[in-house]
Parts: structure tokens; C-alpha cells; sequence
């Protein structure tokens, strides 16, 4: 996937502003910002953080993959089962946001989330292939019989 620079984020974010017809003053209100820190992540002169992105997306019903990587549709599909918030599934939007953060500047738990994935993934491949095995033993009997 193709990395975006910050300034196709901010016309992401200048785009569903404008779509759901808000000013950026009424924005920043709503989002709890100045109007000047709006103005400047909008012209590409600040990045914003991941609960801003979490906000904006649980605010407004925007597709937080649309803000961050363009992948359309801009808004989600309300009839989705994960349409809703974060917190229906028992996490935190601040939690998962700081967990990203982390996340982003820690190579160390980049590693650590990969082994136990991997790990994990064996360990089911191990199984599968065992059901497997004893799956085409129990027909080689039936044939035998």
C-alpha cells in the first residue's frame, strides 16, 4: 500500500468536513480544538493524533480506514456489525488509541505481537494438520473394513 503523505490526510479530513457542511469553527468546537490547530492539520502543517482520528470516526460515522489511508467509503455502513464504536467490543477508543501510539514507536513490541501471532498460527496449523491426519486414518479404517 502506497505510504500518504500528511497532506492527503488533512484533505481527507478538509473533504468530510465539507461534506457534512460543517465550518471549520464549528469542527474545532465540536472536537474540542482550536480553530487554528484545525486550520493548521488541514493545510498539512500538523499531524493529527489517533484520538483525533478515533473522535472525528465515532462522531460523524467516518470510516476511520478512509481518514487514515483514502480507502473508500468515506462514511461507514450503518448496518455493519462493527459500525459502532470501539467500546461495544469491550475496548476503550483512548485505550486502543494509546495502544496504536505505542504501538508506532516501540520496534520491540512490533516483535513481540508478531511472535505471539506467529506463534499462535503454528499452534492452530499444528492442530488442523493433526485433525487432518486423524481425520484420513479414520477413513483409510472404514475403508479397511
Amino acid at each position: 500500500m502506497k505510504k500518504d503523505t500528511g497532506n492527503q490526510v488533512a484533505q481527507r479530513l478538509k473533504k468530510v468536513r465539507l461534506h457534512l457542511q460543517l465550518s471549520q469553527k464549528e469542527l474545532a468546537t465540536e472536537l474540542n480544538m482550536s480553530n487554528a490547530t484545525l486550520s493548521e492539520i488541514e493545510n498539512g502543517k500538523y499531524n493529527p493524533s489517533h484520538d483525533l482520528y478515533s473522535n472525528i470516526s465515532s462522531k460523524y460515522n467516518v470510516n476511520l480506514y478512509y481518514l487514515i489511508h483514502g480507502e473508500e467509503p468515506m462514511f461507514k455502513d450503518a448496518n455493519s456489525p462493527l459500525s459502532g464504536s470501539l467500546d461495544r467490543f469491550g475496548v476503550k477508543t483512548n485505550e486502543m488509541s494509546h495502544f496504536l501510539s505505542c504501538l508506532e514507536k516501540s520496534r520491540i513490541l512490533q516483535y513481540f505481537i508478531f511472535y505471539q501471532f506467529n506463534t499462535k498460527m503454528m499452534q492452530d496449523g499444528k492442530m488442523i494438520q493433526s485433525e487432518i491426519e486423524q481425520f484420513e486414518a479414520k477413513e483409510e479404517n472404514k475403508k479397511e473394513l
